[in-house]
């Protein structure tokens, strides 16, 4: 997927993944694995999602999900 800082304006991709420590209970978190941001896991506040597959979107954690339900 390709996230979007909407502080700064950057983009960059991101995964779904649960070899996170953020993550729990086999429980995805969104993680940046490009940029500055580089392993980070990151909470749907400031961001804006600009590209995401059909799987990507079914398996989102329930904070990132706005607008779809």
């Amino acid at each position: 997927m390709i996230l979007k800082n909407l502080l700064t304006g950057r983009g960059y991709h991101a995964v779904l993944t649960t070899e996170h420590a953020a993550s729990s209970y086999g429980q995805p978190v969104v993680m940046v694995t490009t940029g500055d941001l580089e392993g980070e896991a990151v909470d749907p506040l400031g961001w804006e999602i600009i590209e995401l597959t059909g799987a990507e979107r079914a398996a989102l954690p329930p904070g990132w999900r706005a607008g779809d339900e």
